[in-house]
């Protein structure tokens, strides 16, 4: 996704824009709640949007590099608003038999991408696990309502 893009519109119209206006994405992230799936990214592209299948809405993965490693964050770009709902996530990174999983009871909703560093929520993974830029993860997000 263009994180330039500067879309303006309810959270219903986004899925749409996202997959009409930016084609490059495919919509090929798209996820299922409750069943875990594949994440790949790199790191330096900062983030990677998905596209939930039956509510059509639109989550990020975004990446934060520390000094101390990375961080990874899952966001819901929606209003807190009742027919969005109310979501959890799972995230594991497994790399030479070390596995660093993080369980978040919420994921946090975002009117926009701001690109900055949460200061909660989100998965640490230490430099010394890293091999290279690219990030091979397991998400699960599930619905709690």
């Amino acid at each position: 996704m263009n994180v330039n893009c500067r879309y303006a519109g309810s959270y219903k119209n986004l899925s749409d824009h996202y997959c009409l206006t930016h084609p490059d994405s495919e919509c090929s992230d798209c996820f299922i709640c409750g069943l875990s799936f594949s994440v790949q990214t790199n790191i330096s592209d900062k983030i990677l949007v998905l596209w939930e299948y039956k509510k059509h809405l639109l989550f990020t993965v975004e990446c934060f590099e520390e000094t101390y490693g990375v961080n990874v964050a899952v966001s819901c770009i929606a209003p807190c608003a009742p027919e969005v709902g109310e979501f959890s996530y799972n995230l594991s990174y497994t790399v030479n038999g070390h596995t660093v999983t993080y369980e978040s009871p919420e994921v946090k909703r975002v009117l926009q991408v701001s690109g900055q560093t949460p200061q909660a929520n989100f998965m640490l993974i230490p430099h010394s696990l890293l091999r290279g830029d690219l990030l091979k993860m397991k998400l699960c997000i599930k619905s709690r309502s």
